[in-house]
Protein backbone atom coordinates (compact mmCIF):
# COMPACT_ATOMS: atom_id res chain seq x y z
CA UNK A 1 0.00 0.00 0.00
CA UNK A 2 2.95 2.58 0.59
CA UNK A 3 4.11 2.15 -2.96
CA UNK A 4 1.10 3.87 -4.18
CA UNK A 5 1.44 6.87 -2.00
CA UNK A 6 4.67 7.56 -2.91
CA UNK A 7 5.48 9.90 -6.13
CA UNK A 8 7.81 8.13 -9.13
CA UNK A 9 9.81 11.34 -10.66
CA UNK A 10 11.29 10.49 -13.78
CA UNK A 11 14.99 9.83 -14.99
CA UNK A 12 14.83 13.34 -16.31
CA UNK A 13 13.46 14.92 -13.12
CA UNK A 14 16.24 13.64 -11.02
CA UNK A 15 18.55 14.52 -13.80
CA UNK A 16 17.97 18.43 -13.57
CA UNK A 17 17.65 18.55 -9.66
CA UNK A 18 21.33 16.91 -9.85
CA UNK A 19 22.57 20.03 -12.17
CA UNK A 20 20.70 22.80 -10.68
CA UNK A 21 22.00 21.35 -7.25
CA UNK A 22 25.18 21.57 -9.18
CA UNK A 23 24.41 24.80 -10.49
CA UNK A 24 23.66 26.19 -6.91
CA UNK A 25 26.93 25.12 -5.50
CA UNK A 26 29.17 26.19 -8.34
CA UNK A 27 27.79 30.16 -7.55
CA UNK A 28 28.14 29.85 -4.34
CA UNK A 29 31.97 28.39 -4.65
CA UNK A 30 32.54 31.49 -6.98
CA UNK A 31 30.48 34.05 -4.59
CA UNK A 32 33.16 33.48 -1.84
CA UNK A 33 36.23 32.92 -3.93
CA UNK A 34 35.75 36.17 -5.98
CA UNK A 35 34.78 37.90 -2.43
CA UNK A 36 31.45 38.66 -4.19
CA UNK A 37 27.96 39.38 -3.03
CA UNK A 38 24.44 38.57 -4.69
CA UNK A 39 21.39 40.14 -3.13
CA UNK A 40 17.84 41.22 -4.24
CA UNK A 41 17.24 44.88 -4.11
CA UNK A 42 14.53 46.70 -1.88
CA UNK A 43 12.21 46.40 -5.11
CA UNK A 44 9.62 43.90 -5.77
CA UNK A 45 11.44 43.34 -9.56
CA UNK A 46 13.11 40.90 -9.58
CA UNK A 47 16.81 42.93 -9.08
CA UNK A 48 19.56 41.25 -8.37
CA UNK A 49 22.91 43.21 -7.08
CA UNK A 50 26.19 41.41 -7.64
CA UNK A 51 29.33 43.10 -6.62
CA UNK A 52 32.06 43.60 -4.68
CA UNK A 53 31.37 42.74 -0.62
CA UNK A 54 33.75 44.68 0.88
CA UNK A 55 32.45 47.85 -0.98
CA UNK A 56 29.07 46.69 -0.36
CA UNK A 57 29.64 46.18 3.30
CA UNK A 58 31.68 49.89 3.41
CA UNK A 59 28.22 51.49 1.92
CA UNK A 60 25.86 49.58 4.14
CA UNK A 61 27.49 50.40 7.15
CA UNK A 62 27.91 54.50 5.68
CA UNK A 63 24.15 53.94 5.18
CA UNK A 64 23.40 53.06 8.75
CA UNK A 65 25.16 55.11 10.28
CA UNK A 66 24.14 57.79 7.87
CA UNK A 67 20.04 57.80 8.65
CA UNK A 68 20.17 56.32 12.34
CA UNK A 69 17.25 53.96 11.15
CA UNK A 70 19.43 50.57 11.95
CA UNK A 71 20.80 48.44 14.60
CA UNK A 72 22.98 45.60 13.88
CA UNK A 73 21.82 42.88 16.01
CA UNK A 74 24.27 40.03 15.06
CA UNK A 75 26.56 39.36 11.89
CA UNK A 76 26.20 36.16 10.08
CA UNK A 77 29.25 34.89 7.96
Amino acid sequence: MEMFSMPILSQSIHERAHYEQQLIEQIQNDLKRFNLILRRTHDQQNVFYLGDRNSFEQLSQEFMLETDLFEIDMTIY
